[in-house]
């Protein structure tokens, strides 16, 4: 029984991701995500030589960057 716990997935939601992984959730390449994060346009945390992306942040982040349709 202990063995079948253990090879089940863990069902933990993601507090941040790392770089692939939020590139990936926003639609952009690595390389894109990494000029932004240096440029500080992105929420990020870095912590001991990791680069991490706070969901809660990049989902704040990205509503901010919609652009109202033009009114007719």
């Amino acid at each position: 029984m202990t063995d079948d716990l253990l090879r089940q997935p863990c069902h933990v939601p993601s507090l941040a991701l790392r770089p692939r992984e939020a590139a990936t959730a926003i639609g952009v390449s690595a390389r894109t995500l990494w000029a932004w994060t240096r440029s500080g346009d992105v929420p990020h945390i870095r912590r001991g030589g990791v680069t991490l992306y706070p969901v809660d942040a990049m989902r704040d982040w990205l509503a901010a960057q919609v652009i109202p349709p033009a009114k007719k």
